[in-house]
Parts: C-alpha cells; structure tokens; sequence
C-alpha cells in the first residue's frame, strides 16, 4: 500500500496471529513477504464502503484478485478491511480476509 493521489500519508498497523507490524513500509513488507512466494496481486473490487456519522474511520468491502504461483491458477480473498483514522493518517489497519482459497489445491 503506499500512498498518491487522493491518499492520505499511511502510518498504519496491523494485527495478526502474529507480532503487530507498525508502520507503512514494515506494513508493505510484511505483506510481500507474505503473499510474494505463493501468489501474484492481480487486481481488486470494491463491493461496498461504509462510512458512519461520529467515527473517524471507514469500512470496506472487497474482492481482491491472485494469481496462485504453484499452479498458475486464479483465486479471489474476499475481505473486509477497516480503518481507522487519527487526522490524516491511518491510525489503525485490521484486515478481516478469507484465505482459504490461497490454501486449497
């Protein structure tokens, strides 16, 4: 993730099963690090976002696209990715994603 156009300066974390990762470029590497020996981003979907009244933060919905690498086969993760805002950054990044079709043969 990084950020451009209509983006505002990432500082996000994310928690996992795992350590927390802080940061942007810890975040970006960690995801790399993650997805890049077994399959390849193809693309997105935004299925919805939701944004309430009061809440520095906004939910989305989405299907993210693959490329398997082992097999060359595409899937979809379906996710719900929520952020939460502190000013103009991200304050906070969880991430609610359906990998099972990363693991299935």
């Amino acid at each position: 993730m990084g950020s451009g156009p209509g983006w505002p300066t990432i500082s996000c974390t994310s928690r996992a099963p795992r350590d927390e990762i802080h940061g942007a470029d810890n975040t970006i590497k960690a995801l790399k690090t993650m997805f890049t020996p077994v399959a390849k981003f193809t693309g997105h979907k935004v299925r919805q976002i939701w944004e309430a009244e009061g809440v520095d933060g906004v939910a989305i919905e989405m299907d993210v696209y693959y490329r398997r690498i082992k097999d060359n086969k595409d899937f979809v993760i379906t996710c719900t990715d929520i952020y939460r805002l502190r000013g103009d950054k991200i304050g906070e990044w969880r991430v609610n994603a359906d990998v099972s079709p990363l693991l299935l043969d």
